[in-house]
Parts: structure tokens; sequence; C-alpha cells
């Protein structure tokens, strides 16, 4: 089972960044959290996890994320690291 998402975002530096998490999560869980999607239950982990990255790093960040289910399967929190740093 799918516990975690991986999202390549942009945000404008005057916004904070928990502001962001906490309006990702909160549009989320409204569309979620109902009978016609079948996430009734829904609901986000306390907490985030997140890199900020250069322009450089953009393709091959978007590439991890279109791909997460087989790195997942076959890699650690360190090897994704050295993915998308290089």
């Amino acid at each position: 089972m799918e516990d975690h998402v991986h999202l390549l975002l942009s945000a404008p530096p005057t916004l904070a960044l928990s502001d962001v998490i906490k309006r990702v999560k909160g549009e989320s869980s409204k569309r979620l959290s109902n009978e016609k999607t079948g996430f009734k239950d829904f609901a986000w982990q306390d907490g985030y996890g997140t890199f900020a990255i250069s322009q450089s790093h953009i393709p091959r960040t978007i590439r991890y994320v279109q791909n997460q289910r087989q790195h997942h399967a076959k890699a650690t929190f360190e090897a994704d690291e050295r993915y998308i740093f290089g």
C-alpha cells in the first residue's frame, strides 16, 4: 500500500513553506475525504519532509517523481537522495 507522495512544487519566496504544505494537505483532504472517491477516512500524517532544489535539478526530479513507485521498490532513502542530487 502506498503511504506517501512526492510532489515538485514552486512557490514564491514570500510564501512560507509551512503555509504551502498546509494548503496542499487541506485542499487535497477536502477533495479526497468524501464518499465518491473511496477515501472517506483519508488523513495526512503529521509533519512533512522537503528538499529545495536548483533549476538544474528540475528535470531529474521530475523523472524521479514520475517513477517513484519503481524507485521505492528497489531503493533506499539515501539512494533516492543520490539520484536527485547526484
